[in-house]
């Protein structure tokens, strides 16, 4: 069961799983929190606004978010439920690790700018046996030990595929290879980079 007060409500929605009904009479309550606006506007490594990025803001549990979408001048703005938040930002095209900017506390509304910080370009070729590029297949990379931060990039025939990510330890892969090529069997598996 989902509550869901109207847009203009300072009410949160609120979610209910797993409810058993053993009779024709059964009560449900829903108890519903305040919710608070976030807004601000994000920019890049050199100060400038950063439009299609999401502003992920994902409870303390990790079993809900709320996304904001940036509009042109970098501006978003999330209504939320009470309570606190880890807030990540990442491109809509998925070519970037998500930047966490920490947590926050929603107890009212707030404004919050967010600065990206500038990212490592890792550049995956993908080759046929006589080194030519290979266009059309997916690169992915995740960081390591996450489940949930993949990034990915399809490679064209004069390139490889770019993608953005901050210093660590990444799983790197490949996928969806056109025909008629095939992912050698001992490329099935992801590998380990690290950028420094």
């Amino acid at each position: 069961l989902r509550a869901e007060p109207g847009r203009d409500s300072s009410w949160g929605a609120e979610q209910l799983f797993g409810i058993d009904v053993f009779s024709d009479s059964t009560r449900v309550v829903f108890n519903l929190r305040r919710s608070y606006t976030l807004s601000g506007v994000v920019r890049d490594a050199h100060g400038q606004p950063v439009e299609s990025h999401f502003v992920v803001l994902r409870n303390e549990n990790g079993s809900d978010s709320w996304a904001a979408r940036t509009e042109r001048q970098g501006a978003f703005s999330a209504r939320v439920p009470a309570g606190t938040y880890r807030v990540t930002t990442q491109p809509l095209s998925g070519g970037a690790v998500p930047q966490d900017h920490g947590l926050i506390e929603m107890d009212a509304n707030k404004t919050l700018d967010l600065q990206l910080e500038a990212g490592l370009r890792l550049s995956v070729h993908v080759v046929d046996t006589q080194g030519n590029p290979v266009g059309g297949a997916r690169v992915s990379a995740r960081p390591e030990g996450e489940s949930f931060s993949t990034l990915g990039s399809i490679t064209t025939h004069d390139r490889e595929a770019d993608l953005e990510v901050q210093p660590g330890n990444y799983i790197v892969g490949v996928s969806n290879v056109p025909a008629p090529f095939v992912v050698p069997r001992e490329y099935l598996q992801h590998y380990p980079v690290q950028m420094i």
